[in-house]
Formats: structure tokens, sequence, C-alpha cells
């Protein structure tokens, strides 16, 4: 076993140079070498999330790794044994953490001071490049991006970016400066936003300083510009603006610049200026569809050091659409309440920050009735109301076995009966629908049925919505109780 030990550590000093020390410690840590026969080497977790998320991402490396030690290695096994989760089991690896450095501030505010005296705002290290997840969305965004970082100055100049609150433009911005700041350490990157550059504008007014104003900006490699549209109106601070971009232009400077709408949607903005905007590449940056949601999550929990379960985020996910500023505010929000009271997040508990925090996203605030809408469902859309619905396939089945009125328990069983069977395919049927979610995961949820099963139901059930007005009726009662818009 000591053998094992001191192999499996060498594994891990391998494997902490590709993260965060604070992320490799959270899911490495308690793991242990069990056994190594018949060629393959056995690695224990103490529990299913560690297991599922090292395995994911890092089984290759783990097995190349372990190869220099054993080549006679044919397989890595991983395995859960929760007994590692206790503290006085011998056989981990324990890893102790280290404390996180903090970036030192110099007066002026969150400022890089160059040697040269042009200053401009720090670059935050967590809005890099490789965090950015892009998603089939905002592929050709990040695409250009890395392309602006790799070469400067060359053809997407400038590189403008816009889009609606909240979607990652900033992230975006930063992740550029920094880029080119680690493939160009000789260059002055400058980030700034515009409320800043006109804040310095009639500071330089002011204090007749406009000259020292004008180097301080026109001696940069790359300017960054971020929230452009507050320009609008402010004629002196467009006109200089318009002077600094030409002579960063005409030099083979790069400019880069987000704001909330594309150029020529900029009103009150000067027509010499929406006209430079467009002469590069302009991008819009767009809500992230639901599995980019889920990965952002993902993302963020490796990045925070924490372990969520899977259906816990992707209730967030589903259910937080528009902004990956409110996701990541939903998260944060619950893991702080998760450390402080060292409780397990659950659906439950997402659903009353959801409600709480971001009332507006809610599916729908009031649920009306129609008349002639059967007791069941008059007893759904008060509950549903009450508790300000959010969907998730919990949900779905809960709604789903209480207008049928039978128990989740049949929905998931393997009765037979037309009038367990129905309801059973029409559940299947809305969560497809409206969650997207696969055959596989669909049938796995219902009792481990073959997907197959799930795609029969689903054909079943779109035949039927084209000739059983019960089922259509049924189905419209059942999607309004879900706040689902047809």
């Amino acid at each position: 076993m000591n053998d094992l030990h001191e192999v499996w550590r060498g594994v891990l000093k391998i494997v902490e140079q590709t993260m965060p020390r604070k992320v490799f410690v959270t899911w490495f840590q308690h793991t242990a070498p069990l056994s190594y026969k018949d060629t393959v080497f056995t690695i224990g977790f103490p529990n299913i999330f560690t297991k599922e998320w090292v395995e994911k991402r890092h089984v290759s490396q783990i097995h190349d790794a372990l190869k220099m030690n054993f080549p006679d290695l044919t397989k890595v096994d991983f395995i859960v044994d929760g007994a590692l989760a206790n503290s006085d089991d011998m056989r981990k690896v324990e890893l102790k953490d280290e404390p996180v450095k903090k970036m030192r501030k110099v007066s002026g505010g969150n400022e890089l001071s160059f040697g040269d005296g042009l200053r401009s705002r720090a670059f935050l290290d967590r809005y890099r490049l490789d965090s950015f997840i892009p998603g089939r969305n905002n592929r050709l965004p990040f695409a250009a991006a890395q392309a602006v970082s790799a070469t400067p100055g060359g053809i997407y100049n400038p590189f403008f970016v816009y889009g609606k609150v909240g979607l990652g433009k900033t992230h975006l911005l930063q992740g550029v400066g920094n880029q080119i700041l680690k493939n160009h350490p000789d260059k002055i990157v400058v980030y700034t936003t515009s409320e800043r550059f006109v804040n310095e504008v009639v500071e330089a007014i002011r204090t007749r300083h406009m000259k020292e104003f004008k180097e301080k900006y026109r001696r940069a490699d790359c300017l960054i510009i971020d929230d452009i549209q507050f320009f609008g109106e402010k004629t002196s601070s467009q006109e200089e603006f318009f002077h600094t971009f030409n002579d960063l232009y005409d030099t083979g400077k790069q400019i880069v610049i987000s704001s909330d709408r594309a150029p020529k949607e900029l009103e009150s903005m000067d027509d010499r200026l929406t006209s430079r905007f467009g002469m590069g590449m302009v991008v819009e940056v767009l809500p992230p569809e639901y599995e980019t949601r889920l990965a952002i999550l993902q993302n963020k929990c490796m990045e925070e050091g924490v372990i969520i379960d899977s259906e816990v985020l992707a209730c967030i996910a589903y259910n937080i659409e528009e902004s990956v500023r409110d996701l990541e505010g939903i998260l944060k929000a619950l893991i702080a309440i998760v450390k402080l009271n060292n409780t397990t997040p659950t659906v439950e508990m997402v659903m009353e920050h959801i409600r709480q925090l971001h009332k507006a996203i809610s599916v729908r605030e009031q649920f009306s009735v129609q008349p002639h809408a059967s007791a069941a469902a008059q007893h759904l859309t008060a509950s549903a109301a009450a508790r300000n619905f959010v969907r998730n396939v919990d949900t779905f089945m809960r709604v789903v076995a209480d207008y049928y009125r039978i128990s989740k328990q049949d929905l998931v069983g393997e009765d037979r009966r037309k009038e367990v069977l129905v309801p059973r395919q029409v559940c299947m049927y809305l969560i497809r629908v409206a969650m997207d979610e696969a055959y596989e995961k669909i049938g796995a949820d219902f009792g481990g049925k073959n997907h197959t099963t799930v795609l029969h139901a689903c054909n079943k059930i779109e035949k039927l919505l084209q000739t059983d007005q019960r089922i259509v009726r049924d189905m419209t009662l059942i999607k309004e109780q879900l706040g689902i818009v047809s």
C-alpha cells in the first residue's frame, strides 16, 4: 500500500499542474489508491460526485501517468468508497489547501501602474478566455476574441462586441486583455469603461491637462472600452475618442469595444464613430442555451471548490435563461447559504432562492383557471400559485400525477393499465418537448426504462394530439399549470 501511495502522489503532482490549487484539493482530497491487480489500477473516491467529475475530465491523464509506473497497465478503475470520507481512514491521501493570495490594491482604485506612468484598470484573473464557455450560440465572438488576442491590431480591428446585460461581454473583453498580456508581456493594454473615460475628459479639461490625457491613451498598444453606449450626447468625449481611435487605428494598435446594442443602433452617437465601429469585426453575444448554462454552473462550482448535486444545477440552468449574471448570482447565494449553514443544497432550496431573489424570472406569478377546468386542475393551479412554480423533472411528474389523480410511484412504475400508461406517456412527452431532455435521461428518471420506450411514448402522444381532443384538452391544462406557453 505504501508503494501505491507513492505512485498516486506522483500522479497527483502531475494532475495538479493543470488546475488551480483550490480546485485540485476539492476534487482529489480523500482519494486513495486501493489496489493494482491483473493490470487494473483501482482508485477510490469518497462520493459519486467526485468520482464522476474526475472520471469525466482526467481519466486519460491519470492513465498515462500511471502507465509510467506500471507499463502493463490496461485499465484505471474508479470506484466509490464512502469510508474515505471518514477522518480516521488511513488509506486516503490527504491534501492541504493553501491560502489564496489576494490582489494588491493600489491607490486610485483597483489599478495596475506601468513603468512609463500609463495606468489602466486591473484585469481580473477570473476573466480569462479559457474560463469563458461559449457554447453553440457564442462560438463566433469567442473565436474572434482568440484571434484578436493572438494578433492584436490584425484583421479584426476594431473588435466590437454587443449584447444584452449580463451575458459575459466584460468577461470576453477582459479575457482578450489578459490573453494579450500573456502572449505579449511587453505590450501596454488599457481597459476602461466609457464612464471612466468621460470623467477623465472632464477632469483633463478642468485642470487643463488635455495633453497628458491624450498621451496616456494614445500610447496604448491595445485600448479596451466597455459600455461605449454611455458616450451618447457627450460631445467632448466623443470628439476625443474619435481622434484617439484614429491615432491608434492608423498606427496598427488594437481597439476593442463593447456595447449593449449594435453600432447602427447607438443613439446620439456621432456617425463618424459608428461607421468606424463597423470597420472591423462586429459580433453579438447571445444568451447561452441550456447545455451551456449547465456547463457554466459546473465550471463555477469547480472554481469555488464546491460539490453540488447535478439535479440542483440542472434546476438552476433550466429556470434562469436570459442572464449569465443571474445564473451565477443564484449559485453564489446558494453556495453562501450552504457554507454558512453547513447544509446540503436541494432543488427545493434553489426554488426558494429563485422565488426570493429573482421573482421577475418566475415562470408565472399568477395562474388563471378556466371555468370549465377540472377540480384537479383547480387544486393544482392554487398549489402552483402558492409555490411560485419552478420547473424541473420532479415538478413535471407531480403536476401530471396530480392532474390525473394518480401517484408519482404509478408514473415511474410498471403498471400498463390505460389510466396509468397514458399519464406516463404524457409526462414523458412534456419533459422531452419542454426540457429537451434526452430519451435515455427520461427513461432513467422513469424507473430505468429503455430509451425506445420513451421514444414510442413521445411519438404516440404526438399523433394523439392530432386526433384526440381529450388529450389536447389535458395537455393544454397541464401546460397551463406548468406555465408553458404553447
